[in-house]
């Protein structure tokens, strides 16, 4: 019994052996030779068809293999093309559903194009940091043995004042591995205004690039149920609450926030409120942060000042 002959081996019965000679414009495998050349040597300009026939045996051999091409199965001619970005995902978005009902615009807003129209970029960088180093917040348990690194630096290894500068300089360089061009601006301990400028200004250089703001919580009480996380004073004797609202309204949009801080989940709920409130277009109206507590009482009253080297970290706080 012979094996089968596959297609690919059958096409090869049809190529006409090669004597050594080219008879008129004939090319060894029996195709047309392209481009032609004249008599006097000059190279004759070929017709589209003749590209075309070209082009096709340059790929598949000469025409007389068409007859064998046909004979193939749709999957072994398939095989023959490369395939890129071919497939139902890549086209998905191109294709309109309007034979089930679906217009064109509830289609793409369905369905979005899997190709980037823009690329946008991080370009300024807000790094803010409420330690409070050497003061435990007022709702903080205390348990031994509990984490103390920050950006891998033990707070309590040094001065109040040199950690903290320490600390912002180190989340600084490990941000600036992942984008090393953008503008980083840092404020420490900060109080309501100094966010305010801070968001600002970023901003302003970012134009209508990306912003990221970092928020370092861990020496401050967890955020609120409304959506507020805690700041200081001008003179460190008080927890100051800063609403997420008035967050957004200064950074504006696009925008980053990344919440290093317990209880951080309801923060992202409230600006999910936030977004449902606004529909997505309106514009946020910001409000003045109130010195409140979560619970709603008076702000916590903090001691005095841990001494040393000009430390301007608050004191010790009453639950």
């Amino acid at each position: 019994m012979e094996p089968p002959v596959s297609p690919l081996r059958s096409h090869q019965q049809h190529l006409r052996p090669f004597d050594g000679t080219h008879s008129g414009g004939s090319s060894p495998l029996g195709g047309e030779r392209s481009p032609r050349s004249s008599e006097d040597g000059t190279r004759e300009r070929q017709s589209p068809a003749e590209l075309t026939q070209s082009r096709e045996n340059s790929v598949h051999g000469p025409s007389a293999l068409g007859g064998a091409m046909h004979a193939m199965s749709p999957e072994m001619q398939l095989s023959l093309y490369p395939l890129f970005f071919c497939e139902d995902r890549h086209e998905s978005a191109e294709v309109c559903r309007e034979g089930a009902g679906v217009s064109r615009a509830e289609h793409a807003a369905e369905v979005s194009r899997w190709r980037m129209k823009e690329r946008m970029k991080t370009t300024s960088v807000a790094l803010v940091m409420c330690l409070n180093i050497g003061v435990d917040p007022p709702d903080v348990l205390k348990i031994s043995p509990c984490a103390r690194m920050e950006c891998w630096i033990n707070p309590l290894a040094m001065q109040p004042a040199k950690a903290l500068e320490a600390i912002g300089k180190a989340l600084q360089a490990q941000y600036e591995r992942w984008q090393p061009r953008a503008k980083y601006k840092t404020q420490l301990d900060p109080t309501v205004e100094d966010v305010k400028k801070l968001c600002q200004s970023c901003r302003r250089a970012a134009k209508n690039e990306r912003v990221l703001l970092h928020y370092n919580g861990h020496g401050v009480p967890r955020p609120t149920s409304n959506g507020e996380i805690w700041v200081f004073n001008k003179s460190y004797t008080q927890y100051i609450p800063l609403s997420v609202c008035d967050l957004q309204s200064w950074t504006g949009n696009p925008a980053i926030y990344v919440f290093d801080c317990g209880g951080a989940g309801v923060l992202v709920d409230a600006f999910l409120q936030l977004a449902q409130q606004r529909g997505g277009l309106a514009k946020p109206t910001p409000r003045t942060a109130a010195t409140s507590s979560p619970n709603g009482a008076a702000a916590d009253q903090l001691g005095p000042r841990v001494a040393g080297d000009g430390a301007s970290a608050p004191g010790a706080g009453a639950p």
